[in-house]
Order: structure tokens, then sequence, then C-alpha cells
């Protein structure tokens, strides 16, 4: 799955917080997705 953020290797301080935290919301929807799939 792509955020559509582009990240560099190294430093991405200069992310809006909107940016950051599309990212971050991603990866918990990922998160809930698996642990989902192993109550199963």
């Amino acid at each position: 799955m792509r955020s559509g953020v582009n990240l560099t290797q190294g430093y991405n301080g200069d992310l809006t917080s909107r940016r950051a935290g599309s990212i971050g919301g991603r990866m918990v929807k990922k998160m809930i997705q698996a642990y989902e799939e192993g109550l199963k």
C-alpha cells in the first residue's frame, strides 16, 4: 500500500503534520487488519 508521500532516505522532518499523519494512519490500519486476520 502506498501513501503517496515521497519519503527520502534519512531526514524527513520537513513533512507537514497532515502528510505524517496519513502515513501513521495507514500503518495503524494495516496493523489492525493483521490483528483481525490473526483472530480468524
